[in-house]
């Protein structure tokens, strides 16, 4: 297979879920053949947000320099710590997407790029909080003499829709895209609203099977623990641990991206790198959690788990849960972490929505060289 596949998504983020769906999107290619790399696309207004001093591109400077002296604060409050987890993050970039790969900045510099077929996705690419405005390649949306496809693999507008206000620009850079699957189901309606066909696929980090996550993660000496991981500050989600901390007598470990506010109750964790962050998910006893990748670890690690509703971006939390049956692991009141979960049948949801969007790449791929 000699044409080359890229892959256009949030690679260069440091997060640990997007590094972590970059990996399986393009891992999983390689394991069926085909020539796959992730493309290097780093726009300040994605990368700005990770960096020591940090960028938001807002129309307020004022807005802009307040968060930047803000984020600058706080990193220094982590220091060292803070050094090895971005240490560890480039690490992981270098070691499963390549060493001296170019890094492109804008969508002016696409004319660089040798590849036949691009894969956008997955991740929220479609949202434009996130993107600052639709981006236009995030859609593949640019002309080139060696492009000859577009496929969008669980594009996510991060919610069930898009604003009214970005109907026409949208209109516009999904006539860029061939084929189109999305990883939330209730987005189907709304791009088949712009009378486009697409179909729900599976989160990439569910194409690989479980022994490769087991193999790629790196282990800590501690174990039997209650870990929290957060992508949305929740006070709701503290309280449950603490409840939990009180309960079982188990120590709390956060995993964190940024300084937090002490409580003497928990472990902070600030220097993981993504295949460290596998490890500690592994390893826990139960999994408190608002982040949409830390659930899907939590399934494939088959851990007792809850789930906090993130306020603005749930409906990705919902989708998975009720792909799996998994809706009695979303808190309420009167949620017992240690009910029984039956794997067996999360195994088989598994298959069947696995087959589902292994055959949609396959279908879109077969055309390749």
């Amino acid at each position: 297979m000699n044409d080359k596949i890229g892959i256009i998504t949030f690679s260069e983020a440091d997060d640990y879920g997007a590094l972590l769906q970059s990996y399986s999107l393009c891992q999983y290619l390689r394991s069926e053949g085909y020539n796959t790399n992730v493309i290097c696309y780093a726009p300040s207004y994605l990368t700005g947000h990770y960096r020591f001093i940090s960028y938001y591109p807002y129309e307020s400077i004022k807005k802009t320099i307040y968060l930047g002296l803000k984020g600058l604060i706080k990193n220094l409050f982590i220091g060292k710590s803070l050094y090895i987890q971005k240490r560890r993050m480039r690490q992981f970039r270098k070691d499963y997407f390549g060493k001296n790969r170019q890094k492109l900045h804008t969508i002016k510099q696409a004319s660089l790029l040798q590849y036949a077929y691009y894969i956008v996705g997955s991740d929220q690419i479609w949202n434009p909080e996130i993107t600052y405005g639709l981006r236009e390649m995030y859609f593949g949306a640019f002309d080139h003499p060696y492009k000859k496809k577009v496929i969008a693999y669980g594009a996510s507008f991060g919610s069930c829709c898009l604003d009214k206000k970005y109907d026409d620009r949208f209109a516009e850079l999904i006539s860029y895209v061939d084929d189109i699957s999305l990883r939330e189901t209730d987005s189907i309606a709304y791009v088949e609203s712009f009378n486009r066909e697409a179909i729900m696929v599976i989160d990439p980090v569910f194409l690989l099977d479980d022994q490769h996550w087991h193999d790629l993660a790196i282990y800590a000496k501690q174990d039997n623990y209650i870990l929290v991981i957060m992508t949305e500050l929740n006070q709701d989600i503290y309280d449950y641990a603490m409840k939990l901390f009180q309960d079982k007598n188990m120590k709390v470990i956060e995993i964190a991206l940024r300084k937090k506010n002490k409580n003497h109750n928990i472990q902070y964790i600030y220097s993981l790198g993504p295949r460290e962050v596998l490890g500690y998910i592994d390893k826990a006893a139960y999994v408190v959690t608002n982040s949409f990748h830390m659930l899907a670890f939590s399934i494939i690690f088959q851990k007792q788990f809850v789930v906090f509703m993130h306020s603005t971006r749930g409906n990705r939390l919902q989708n998975l849960l009720d792909i799996y049956t998994l809706n009695d692991r979303l808190y309420n009141d009167n949620i017992n972490i240690d009910a029984p979960i039956d794997w067996d049948l999360v195994t088989s949801q598994r298959e069947r929505i696995v087959k589902i969007s292994k055959d949609f790449l396959n279908d879109s791929l077969k055309g390749i060289e």
